[in-house]
C-alpha cells in the first residue's frame, strides 16, 4: 500500500503548491465553470490519486509477481508500462467523464477535451518516473536487495570485517537424480527449487550469497539482536514447502527433491571484487568449515547440522527441534576434534 500512500501524498502537495496562490475567480474565467473552486480540484485530485494508487498497488502485490512474472527484463518492462497506461486512462477517464461531471454540472453541455497541454506533460512525467522506478526495482530483484545496495553504497569496495552466518543448502542425491532425468529437466527442477527457497529469503531477512551447480549458499549478518533461530527455522520451512510440492514434482519429474544443509557462523571479510562484472566475495574459514560440515549430512544421515557456537547462540528452537550432539568430529583438511549438532524438526 505504499504505492498508494505515496500517489496521494505526491499528487495532493502537486496540486496544493500549484494552486495556492491562483484566485478561484481566474480558475472559473479560466476552466470556463461557475461552480469551480479549489476544493473541487483538491477532491478530484484526492479521487484520481487514490483510484490510480490502489489499482497499481493490487498489480504491485498480486499482478507482477504472478500473472505477469517473467524472465525477461524488456518483457517485464513492456508489461509494466502497458499496465500503467491502462490504469491511469481509466482513472483520468473516470474523473473527467464521471466524478468531474458530477461535481461540476455546467460540464454536462460544455465539450470538455479529453487532453490538453497539461494533462499530456502529467501523464509524460509520470510515466518516465514510474519506468525508472520500475528498472530499479526489477534490478533490485534481479541482483538481490542486499548485493544491490552494497553496489549503489560501494560499501565493500575496500574489505571489511563482519560476523556471519552461512548456511550451505545442497540437493540430496543430485548425481543420481540429473543423470535420471537428464540436465535439461533436472536444471528446470533446480529453478523450481530455488524459487521457492527466494520466497523464504526476505521472510527470515535471509541474503543469497550465490548458487553453485545444485548448491545454494545463504548468509546472515550477525547483529547484536540476531535471532539465530531464524536460520534453522528457514530450512524446516523450505523442507515443508518441497514436502508439500512432493506429489506434483514426482508427476512432473519423476523425483521429489529434498535438501541437506550445515550452518556455522564466524568471522569474514567481505570484498566487492572485478570491475567489469563486481561480484561480492566473503573469505575466512568459515566457509570452508561450514562445506565440510555440509558434506557429513551424508555419512550421518541427516537433513541439517549446526555447529556448536550456531547451537550455543540458539535458546527458543532448543525445545522446537531435537538436537542430537556429534562429538569428537574430524572435518576434512582440519586437525582439530570439533563437536557438532545433528538437527530433526
Amino acid at each position: 500500500m505504499m504505492i498508494l500512500g505515496v500517489w496521494i501524498m505526491s499528487t495532493m502537495c502537486l496540486t496544493m503548491i500549484k494552486y495556492q496562490d491562483v484566485q478561484v475567480s481566474y480558475l472559473q474565467w479560466y476552466y470556463g465553470f461557475h461552480s469551480l473552486s479549489k476544493e473541487l480540484i483538491y477532491i478530484l485530485s484526492f479521487v484520481f490519486s487514490a483510484m490510480f494508487g490502489s489499482l497499481m498497488a493490487l498489480v504491485h502485490l498480486y499482478g507482477y509477481p504472478k500473472w505477469f512474472a517473467s524472465a525477461s527484463l524488456l518483457k517485464d518492462m513492456g508489461i509494466r508500462l502497458a499496465c500503467f497506461v491502462v490504469i491511469f486512462s481509466m482513472s483520468y477517464l473516470v474523473i473527467v467523464y464521471g466524478i468531474g461531471i458530477w461535481l461540476v454540472p455546467e460540464t454536462k453541455e460544455v465539450h470538455i477535451p479529453l487532453v490538453n497541454d497539461e494533462i499530456a506533460l502529467m501523464f509524460l512525467g509520470c510515466l518516465l518516473i514510474n519506468s525508472f522506478a520500475d528498472f530499479l526495482l526489477l534490478v533490485r530483484k534481479n541482483m538481490g536487495p542486499a548485493y544491490f545496495s552494497y553496489i549503489m553504497q560501494d560499501k565493500y569496495y575496500k574489505p571489511q570485517e563482519e560476523d556471519r552466518v552461512f548456511m550451505f543448502l545442497d540437493m540430496v542425491s543430485s548425481t543420481t537424480m540429473a543423470e535420471a532425468m537428464g540436465h535439461v529437466q533436472f536444471s528446470t527442477l533446480l529453478q523450481e527449487c530455488f524459487q521457492k527457497l527466494s520466497s523464504l529469503l526476505l521472510k527470515y531477512d535471509a541474503e543469497i550469497y550465490q548458487y553453485v551447480g545444485d548448491e545454494a549458499v545463504i548468509t546472515w549478518k550477525l547483529t547484536s539482536n540476531f535471532q539465530m533461530e531464524k536460520c534453522v527455522d528457514l530450512y524446516f520451512d523450505f523442507s515443508r514447502m518441497l514436502l508439500e510440492a512432493e506429489h506434483s514434482f514426482t508427476e512432473k519429474y519423476g523425483w521429489a527433491p529434498s535438501f541437506s544443509a550445515a550452518i556455522h557462523q564466524g568471522k569474514v571479510t567481505m570484498a566487492l571484487v572485478g570491475d567489469l562484472k563486481k561480484e561480492l566475495a566473503f573469505h575466512g574459514d568459515v566457509l570452508n568449515t561450514t562445506a565440510r560440515m555440509q558434506a557429513l549430512c551424508k555419512d550421518y544421515q541427516v537433513g541439517l547440522m549446526v555447529s556448536k557456537e550456531v547451537y550455543q547462540a540458539m535458546e527458543i528452537t532448543k525445545t522446537t527441534y531435537q538436537y542430537r550432539e556429534i562429538k569428537e568430529v574430524i572435518l576434512q583438511g582440519k586437525r582439530k576434534e570439533i563437536t557438532l549438532y545433528s538437527v530433526k524438526g
